[in-house]
């Protein structure tokens, strides 16, 4: 139910549209649109998408999550497998699942506390949520930079034989280069939303 309070409150083209939240008997059933297509997992090759095809996702994904955050909801597992591609390429953001509907004051604060809780995919999950300590949009980004890597390596920034050793290098190394194929403003892009402190990466995803 709290998936759906979240989807329900966005409405853009990049985030599945959730139509109905009600019970029937006794069974809670979330009502949402169908997406025909694949997911961004099973699209990316082993060498990584074409560059264009990758910028065009890219831009989409930033989009559904820029509104998402507007209204105050923050994803907390962004990753491949949770981003669905229409058949005419439209991104579609899935599986707010582990998103918190955050109250927007006068300051609009989007801060999110869940100190202790660890929630997410290992190698998706920002260095401030492998630790279990306070969340804002910036851990979105974090995860979103992420995404982007992979995209264009098609391989993971982080990883290791255990979900433990994954989230040890995502707290302490830093991600193998690009390479000399990806241009250096988008490699110092992506490097900037992987940074561990979150005061030194992008503070939005409009930036």
């Amino acid at each position: 139910m709290r998936e759906a309070r979240a989807a329900a409150a966005l409405n853009h083209a990049n985030i599945v549209t959730v139509y109905e939240i009600g019970s029937e008997r006794e069974v809670d059933f979330i009502a949402m649109e169908f997406i025909e297509g694949k997911t961004l997992d099973e699209l990316i090759p082993e060498h990584g998408l074409p560059l264009a095809k990758a910028l065009n996702y890219a831009v989409q994904i930033v989009g559904g999550l820029a509104k998402a955050h507007s209204a105050g909801v923050i994803h907390r597992d962004l990753k491949p497998g949770n981003i669905m591609l229409t058949p005419d390429g439209l991104v579609k953001l899935l599986d707010f699942g582990l998103a918190r509907r955050i109250p927007l004051g006068p300051m609009r604060d989007t801060t999110l506390t869940v100190e202790g809780e660890l929630v997410g995919t290992p190698a998706y999950m920002s260095p401030e949520q492998a630790e279990g300590k306070p969340l804002d949009a910036r851990s979105d980004i974090f995860s979103f930079g992420l995404v982007l890597y992979r995209m264009l390596t098609g391989r993971e920034a982080f990883s290791g034989n255990s979900a433990a050793a994954v989230m040890a290098a995502v707290l302490r190394e830093e991600p193998p280069p690009l390479g000399t194929k990806i241009p250096h403003d988008l490699q110092k892009l992506i490097m900037r939303c992987l940074r561990k402190d979150p005061a030194r990466r992008s503070q939005s995803v409009a930036d």
